[in-house]
């Protein structure tokens, strides 16, 4: 396991981010959470356990896995922006013809002109 370098300063209920420890053997998913113990030799902070703000806890955590938690300066949950994303719409079937009838379920037609030929010619013959 690495060693840390530096002696950070950790406090009680100080907020912490704590990266995950997963290899063989270790199944441990780390996370934003609280700082519930502090374990140390007489010059530097070696160990902490840290309660998760989503559930469970971890104890005697490596100091080199955990690091402050910066919190935003609002001291809340930051905007949420919205994307405008607009598609194109593709229509692959022609428009439907529209009713255009005193009642909508009826279609009107011009009528034909009646021509005058049509009706003596069918009855004499030439």
């Amino acid at each position: 396991m690495p060693s840390p370098t530096t002696s950070p300063t950790f406090a009680l209920g100080q907020l912490v981010d704590v990266a995950s420890r997963t290899w063989a053997g270790i199944n441990r998913p780390g996370g934003v959470g609280r700082i519930i113990e502090v374990h140390s030799t007489s010059d530097n902070i070696t160990h902490v356990d840290v309660k998760y703000i989503l559930g469970g806890c971890d104890k005697q955590v490596e100091v080199c896995f955990v690091k402050s938690q910066v919190e935003s300066e609002s001291g809340g949950r930051g905007k949420r922006r919205r994307r405008n994303v607009v598609e194109p719409v593709v229509s692959c079937t022609p428009p439907k013809k529209r009713a255009t009838g005193k009642n909508k379920g009826e279609v009107t037609t011009p009528p034909r002109p009646a021509s005058p030929e049509s009706d003596s010619s069918a009855d004499s013959p030439p």
